[in-house]
């Protein structure tokens, strides 16, 4: 499996999650859903853990699944208010900043 770094992988293993979820939940097993894709049921193993996840695939998946694409890559995590907040701040200082720099220079 290609190597990316860790926030790409905790992505990739929950849509794998998601699958694993849905497909549960519509009651189907590995192998119906390998069908309904067209992979094998090792694919299907493989997509569940996050792996060999193209975009076409999800999209296959997807559609098998009866759920949209967002669906599958809505993910459990979740910007905690305090991040975005000091994210906020960072860009807001950083304009502020800007703002301050030109008028000093005009």
């Amino acid at each position: 499996m290609a190597e990316y770094p860790d926030d790409i992988m905790q992505c990739l293993s929950a849509v794998g999650r998601n699958i694993f979820f849905y497909r549960q939940r519509k009651g189907m097993t590995m192998q119906d859903l390998a069908e309904d894709v067209g992979a094998d049921r090792s694919a299907v193993s493989r997509f569940e853990a996050g792996a060999n996840l193209t975009l076409v695939t999800m999209i296959r998946i997807a559609t098998a699944l009866d759920v949209t694409l967002i669906d599958l890559v809505n993910s459990e995590m979740k910007v905690s208010d305090i991040e975005l907040e000091k994210y906020t701040i960072t860009k807001k200082s950083k304009r502020k900043g800007n703002q301050t720099n030109r008028s000093e220079n005009d």
